[in-house]
């Protein structure tokens, strides 16, 4: 394993013992060629994620092979190193800190892409611009940022993907079917909850990272405050400086299916507002813990959001039907309404987002999760979130991707990154 002090030099980006990042970070990109047929995957960020996802590339062993781990915590890379290998029976992968070493090995293929939110499009970006294939978990961080990878990935010759599982779960798959074929009626409204978890108590003191940890490229394009425990790991979900809270963490799945079954992923909310004030979390967490949020779609639809436990039900103008639970069995105002002999509509396969990808990268197509699909879900938990920070009504232009005369509104739909990962600059990286 190369050391990242060695990789630093070979790039001419040390300086005074300062990591600069420049306008186009480039290495020599040879173009991937798959060996016996199989795709070489690099598996990036390693939380509990992050592993289950490795796992998943693990099982579809006759499609692909992980060559490589990373992530700026060491331990966990490690960690995931001895799966990798215990499943081949070698010691062949490689473990890695920094991603752009990664992204430096002409022969690894694609990569998977399990970071902290802040970190989803600017990597994402880099990679396609480093000529590799690449899926990512859901969601943009933000709207601006979002419509960035879009533009990206539809210039590409690489293949995009978002990592979200719903379209490829029967539960969800046969709601839409059920829907679409009318047995609930006109459909009226979709009530969803979300399930919040507790943020920690403790760990708030501030003091020195653990060794192993690279926190200075962990915070990357996000302000850089004194580290403390508490505030990394799998909590930066309850910080808006790397994430959105519940309702861009579970939003992104209950909600695309209810998009898919208000407009078939072509309608957006129009109106989004607070049906009560918004309760937040404090201190350094400060994301929703209490929310009730009404979307209302361009054809009349309502979508109610609320905290409590993973829930969506669909109610139409003759009965209702509903997922109680995480991927859990459908059930019905009355029990006649699940029976559907034949399928009106033609649904993904149920092999997963992770077969999706692998073989939408030997067909030469776009993934069914693609960027467009994963921006539209995406905006709608941002434009969820920014109604709840607000406390108030915004009308959304899907057109322009902006709010109609709401100064106040339209600026948080972008961040400002730390000047070392201005998007100009991230626009220019490759590898």
């Amino acid at each position: 394993m190369s050391s990242r002090r060695d990789f630093i030099k070979r790039s001419s980006l040390c300086a005074a013992g300062t990591l600069i990042i420049p306008t186009a970070f480039s290495c020599k990109q040879k173009k991937p060629s798959h060996v016996n047929g199989l795709i070489n995957v690099a598996c990036i960020g390693l939380g509990g994620h992050g592993v289950h996802n490795l796992k998943k590339y693990l099982k579809i062993n006759k499609m692909c092979r992980v060559v490589a781990v990373c992530d700026v915590y060491l331990p966990l890379a490690e960690k995931a190193k001895k799966l990798v290998d215990e499943a081949y029976g070698n010691s062949d992968c490689i473990v890695y800190q920094d991603f752009r070493e990664v992204l430096a090995r002409p022969e690894i293929d694609a990569i998977q892409c399990t970071t902290p939110d802040h970190w989803h499009v600017p990597m994402s970006i880099i990679a396609l611009n480093s000529g590799k294939h690449v899926s990512c978990e859901k969601p943009f961080h933000t709207i601006e940022e979002g419509r960035m990878l879009v533009n990206v990935a539809k210039k590409s010759d690489r293949v995009f993907g978002v990592s979200v599982e719903d379209r490829f779960l029967p539960v969800y798959q046969q709601m839409v079917q059920l829907v679409k074929a009318g047995r609930i009626g006109e459909l009226q409204k979709i009530y969803i909850e979300l399930p919040v978890r507790k943020v920690p108590v403790t760990g708030m003191e501030i003091v020195k990272p653990p060794n192993g940890f690279d926190y200075d490229l962990w915070c990357g394009p996000a302000p850089k405050h004194p580290y403390s425990q508490a505030r990394c790991f799998y909590n930066f979900r309850w910080n808006y400086d790397y994430a959105g809270g519940s309702l861009t963490d579970w939003l992104p799945h209950q909600g695309e299916t209810a998009q898919w079954m208000i407009g078939d992923d072509k309608l957006v909310p129009q109106t989004i507002e607070p049906v009560k004030p918004t309760v937040f979390h404090k201190g350094i967490f400060n994301t929703a813990k209490e929310f009730d949020i009404m979307y209302t779609y361009e054809n009349g639809v309502q979508m109610e959001v609320k905290n409590g436990i993973p829930w969506i039900r669909a109610i139409g103008s003759e009965g209702w039907i509903e997922s109680k639970g995480w991927n859990k069995p459908l059930t019905a105002s009355q029990e006649n309404l699940l029976d559907l002999p034949e399928m009106p509509m033609k649904v993904p396969h149920r092999k997963g987002e992770h077969y999706d990808f692998l073989n939408a990268i030997k067909e030469g197509r776009q993934t069914i999760m693609n960027a467009e699909l994963g921006q539209r879900t995406s905006t709608m938990c941002n434009v969820g979130n920014i109604a709840a920070q607000l406390n108030k009504k915004v009308v959304w232009d899907s057109q322009n991707e902006k709010f109609i005369d709401d100064t106040e509104a339209n600026a948080l739909c972008a961040k400002t990154p730390r000047t070392d990962w201005s998007y100009d600059k991230i626009m220019k990286m490759k590898c």
